[in-house]
């Protein structure tokens, strides 16, 4: 959106500018006009004074001869100048000894006269006499506006041409460039590009040559940092979403995806299947060539995956060693295993990632879509359980999501929480089968045997509780436990006189592999 324009800059500066030369040359045409009323008053009363001057002796021996005519010849002198309208000379008691007026003079109601006196000193003894002038002011005063009126309309030609010169300069120099430049920056903020500003001609070294050189180091600086800021924006947005190892989608954004097309299947009535699949064994692969070598493998992994993916495919990596594949539809359930028996195919081949060729297999757990799961997160948590029953029967196959088998999950992950507090609750106890010695007919000893009398489901059989325990290496308690219980039987028998009597234990293979095995027997 283009920048309103603003208000011109050299109409601004001019504006400025005239105001306060206004203001200067106002207070300048004041004082030049007072003090060239002051000057020019001063030099009349000066020069009527030198003409009084002249005449003020006469005057004295006119008054003193009583000769009023030689007065009025002298006043008639006094006339000639036009700035003296009458001119009257009285005696002592105000008298009139002779007096003289300019003739043909009409002067309107506002007509300026000035009244003058001048004291005539006698040289013979008679009193001092007056001379009166009454001047003529109108003439000064128009002569006065004439020359105030000529220098005012001469200062304001001048302000005018000034005003005029330093309009045409700051449009020129200041306003037109700066104007060029601002329609440049809205062009490219208009086409969403930050180009350089070009050099304007003359302006190389001024203010706005500077400004220019400063203006296209910010936008270089604003490029740079809006390319970066995208860049750095699309690396975070792809890292939301993509795994950084394999550069498949990652957990969170398979969800989001599962769920759109989840939602999308209910409405066009598309049977999608979701696999899950885990590698087997892969920590142990890990432990004996290294993360190095385990990341490799993910991604040779990963790689043959991609060539099982079409169009109506989606996979994703969601754990260390599990990956997801969406099948958006299928026409019956069973392409969903035979999918999953081609991955399982395509994965059992070796892959070359050291020295030596790595064999590996996988475990698929399969969730059809709406029957064992309406939502992406039934779907998922089901095809989960589908891949660790895979697991449990063996490994390097798939196992579709059941009821039953889901059932089964749940009431073993209650009894694996249970196992862990049954020793000290008191649930689990030793019946000893006997041991006959055929050739003395008598009991020779005993086998010890673990029993679970569990508060829910009652009597939980061993061939059900006993592999829970091997597998959450709970055995190695339990059978401390086991050892503990059947050695203080033992003691007892033999306080009791059986001392022929020997008990036998079972040990699990798990136990066995136990560093502190000896010791603990032993004990």
């Amino acid at each position: 959106m283009p920048i309103a324009r603003p208000k011109q800059l050299a109409t601004r500066l001019l504006r400025q500018s005239l105001a306060i030369i206004w203001f200067i040359i106002v207070v300048l045409l004041a004082v030049d006009i007072g003090v060239d009323y002051q000057t020019h008053r001063s030099d009349t009363l000066q020069q009527i004074q030198r003409q009084v001057s002249l005449i003020e002796n006469s005057l004295a021996k006119s008054l003193a001869e009583q000769n009023p005519s030689g007065a009025e010849q002298l006043l008639l002198q006094l006339l000639r100048d036009q700035r003296i309208y009458r001119a009257k000379f009285v005696n002592t008691d105000d008298l009139p000894f002779g007096q003289s007026v300019r003739q043909a003079v009409v002067f309107e109601e506002n007509h300026l006269l000035e009244t003058l006196e001048y004291t005539i000193h006698s040289s013979t003894g008679f009193a001092n006499a007056k001379l009166i002038l009454e001047l003529d002011t109108q003439l000064a005063a128009d002569s006065f506006i004439r020359r105030s009126v000529a220098m005012t309309i001469i200062t304001i030609l001048a302000v005018s041409l000034i005003a005029a010169l330093l309009y045409l300069l700051f449009e020129r120099r200041l306003t037109m460039p700066m104007h060029k430049l601002i329609r440049l920056l809205d062009n490219k903020q208009d086409a969403g590009k930050a180009a350089s500003l070009p050099d304007l001609k003359g302006h190389e070294e001024d203010e706005i040559g500077r400004w220019i050189d400063t203006t296209n180091h910010l936008l270089r600086s604003v490029r740079e940092i809006r390319s970066k800021e995208s860049e750095a924006k699309a690396n975070a947005s792809r890292l939301r979403r993509f795994d950084e190892l394999t550069d498949l989608p990652n957990r969170h954004y398979f969800h989001q995806q599962l769920r759109q097309r989840v939602n999308l299947a209910t409405t066009l009535e598309q049977n999608p299947a979701l696999l899950v699949f885990g590698m087997d064994g892969f920590s142990a692969i890990n432990a004996r060539y290294g993360n190095a070598i385990g990341d490799k493998l993910l991604m040779a992994v990963t790689q043959r995956l991609s060539k099982h993916r079409g169009q109506s495919q989606f996979i994703s990596r969601i754990a260390g060693d599990q990956f997801a594949l969406l099948c958006e539809h299928i026409a019956n359930n069973y392409e969903a295993g035979q999918l999953a028996q081609s991955l399982l195919h395509s994965l059992s081949r070796p892959f070359g990632v050291t020295d030596q060729r790595i064999q590996i297999s996988a475990s698929v757990g399969i969730a059809l879509f709406p029957q064992d799961g309406k939502t992406a997160e039934q779907l998922m948590a089901n095809a989960d359980k589908a891949m660790q029953q895979a697991k449990k029967e063996g490994r390097n196959q798939y196992q579709y999501y059941l009821a039953s088998t889901d059932a089964k999950m749940r009431r073993r992950k209650i009894l694996e929480d249970a196992l862990r507090t049954a020793p000290k609750t008191g649930q689990l106890s030793l019946v000893f089968q006997p041991q006959f010695d055929l050739a003395e007919k008598k009991v020779a000893g005993a086998e010890a045997l673990l029993r679970w009398n569990h508060p829910e489901y009652g009597f939980v059989s061993p061939d059900e509780f006993i592999p829970i325990a091997e597998e959450s290496s709970l055995i190695i308690p339990i059978g401390a436990w086991v050892l503990q219980n059947a050695c203080q039987q033992l003691a007892d028998w033999h306080a009791k006189g059986e001392t022929h009597f020997q008990v036998a234990v079972n040990l699990s293979a798990v136990q066995l592999k136990q560093p502190g095995i000896i010791r603990l027997i032993e004990s």
